[in-house]
């Protein structure tokens, strides 16, 4: 890290840190850390451990390490927040989160992005009811309504939409997401890495109004051809797609 970035680390973790009413060296000195310790979090992964960085976020009061990212990501933009709501059916594997947590959500990040991930409210409000013991039904439904309620809410905090447009036949939370944002104005960006088709024809590779729903926002869908590059680049072209789209102001809105 060179001194130039340390030195705006450092500062944005001073503006942070008075928001909240702290000092710097308080709360390293309450975490067990050195306070050149804690402008590394989120920029270096030879950084606190995983347990250091939920103790800072639980100190300053937010409520995931998404936030505590975010919160520098703000800083770092001078206050303007450039929040990207993430659809797609990651969530529902153990591979899936591990992607989703280590690759796409720190992607948005290290562009200045404000991730907002719908399968942290899931997490947190429908999970606890489907173990054992299991909520009741009527627990249940109204978890599912809260989440719902809270997937829209943050569609409508986003300046854009980023979705995970794989598998065999598209995951219609996913879909029913698309074609929300599109309603609201924000612009999408869709992604495929799935060789299969998932279209109405053999030359569509996805569901035609979806792919609609995608370029009619402004935004684009873009298909992985292992031909023309590697896994990482082809993520890293979507990501940028995503922040270039975040910036501006779109038509719609």
């Amino acid at each position: 890290m060179g001194a130039r970035t340390n030195a705006r680390l450092r500062a944005a973790w001073s503006a942070l840190l008075r928001e909240r009413g702290l000092t710097e060296r308080g709360l390293a000195t309450e975490l067990g850390l050195s306070p050149n310790t804690l402008v590394s979090i989120g920029r270096s992964v030879t950084g606190p451990t995983l347990a250091t960085m939920l103790l800072l976020a639980t100190r300053l009061g937010l409520p995931s390490l998404d936030a505590l990212l975010g919160g520098l990501a703000e800083i770092r933009q001078g206050g303007e927040t450039r929040h990207v709501y993430v659809a797609g059916p990651l969530g529902f594997s153990e591979p899936g989160r591990r992607y989703l947590n280590d690759v796409l959500l720190p992607g948005l990040q290290e562009r200045g992005l404000v991730p907002l991930n719908p399968w942290e409210v899931g997490t947190q409000v429908l999970a606890p009811l489907l173990g054992h013991p299991r909520g009741t039904p009527d627990q249940i439904v109204r978890a599912c309504t809260e989440v719902a309620s809270e997937n829209a809410r943050m569609i409508q905090q986003a300046a854009c939409v980023l979705a995970d447009l794989d598998d065999c036949d598209l995951d219609s939370g996913t879909c029913a997401e698309v074609g929300f944002a599109f309603g609201m104005g924000r612009p999408i960006v869709g992604f495929r890495t799935d060789f299969r088709s998932a279209g109405d024809v053999p030359e569509a590779p996805i569901n035609l109004q979806v792919r609609y729903f995608v370029e009619a926002s402004g935004g684009r869908f873009l298909e992985y051809d292992p031909s023309t590059a590697t896994p990482e680049a082809f993520l890293g072209q979507v990501l940028d797609l995503v922040s270039e789209l975040a910036v501006q102001q779109h038509p719609y809105r």
